[in-house]
């Protein structure tokens, strides 16, 4: 039998994510704080908390964590940290989390108590507004949906402490004529890890214009690169409200059929 078990947040906070590391021994979520909402944003925007037996949850000593980027005092004109999605190695405890105004991810190691010790801080070189993420089930590569170049990126995680971007590839469909209309969020891997689905979500301003809700099929290469030899599925032709914003994409295995 379930219980429901709450944990109360601080007045001003902004939760977006909740995460579940592998084992489910700790939960690690993010404050993100969106453009009408920058100014209460503080450096301390990631949290963590251990699991016990019972289900139970206890903010991990020193908890919340300054977001990647350190700074509390943002210079004028540059954008405050903002942490918005995470994720974790599926083999270490190490926890990736996107600092997606400054373009970077940051890599943390965790203990027992989710305890969060940051590692390192990889420059996205290419790519705008690092958001949403996955790794494959080896563990070799991380792949990041960026909203604003609307691409995704290829990290190779050879050494897991130190990702580095390898590619990035710029989906179908991001752009009509020379207005951006479609931005990419949410990405799942099929169970082989050979295509990778990402959701892409209409931006433009344009009444007349009705497209930009798109799932697009990636095929998953040599080395963890990425290519996508078929046009995105327009989520509008199969029914999707035009103006509505799809959110989350999930690859589900199927079991056999016995005949």
């Amino acid at each position: 039998m379930l219980s429901a078990k709450q944990q109360r947040l601080p007045m001003g906070s902004s939760p977006s994510i909740a995460y579940l590391a592998p084992g489910g021994r700790q939960l690690f979520g993010t404050h993100f704080y969106d453009q009408s909402q920058q100014a209460l944003a503080s450096g301390w925007q990631i949290d963590a908390y251990a699991i016990d037996s019972e289900g139970s949850m206890t903010h991990a000593p020193n908890a919340p964590y300054l977001a990647p980027g350190k700074r509390l005092i943002v210079p004028l004109g540059q954008p405050p940290p903002l942490a918005l999605n995470l994720v974790a190695h599926p083999r270490q405890s190490l926890l990736y989390v996107g600092l997606a105004s400054q373009n970077r991810l940051g890599v943390y190691s965790y203990d027992d108590l989710g305890s969060l010790t940051l590692l390192e801080e990889s420059q996205v070189s290419s790519a705008s507004w690092p958001a949403f993420f996955r790794i494959d089930q080896n563990g070799h590569y991380l792949y990041s949906s960026n909203i604003h170049s609307g691409s995704v990126s290829t990290w190779d995680l050879g050494n897991p402490k130190a990702p580095v971007e390898k590619s990035v590839l710029a989906l179908l469909g991001a752009w009509s004529g020379t207005a951006f209309t479609s931005e990419p969020y949410q990405l799942s891997l099929d169970e082989s890890g050979q295509h990778l689905y990402v959701l892409s979500q209409r931006v433009t301003t344009n009444n007349g214009d009705l497209k930009g809700n798109l799932l697009h099929v990636l095929d998953v290469g040599v080395a963890g690169l990425l290519d996508e030899r078929v046009a995105p599925v327009d989520l509008t032709a199969l029914g999707l409200e035009p103006h509505a914003r799809p959110q989350g994409v999930l690859v589900a295995s199927m079991p056999d059929v016995v005949k």
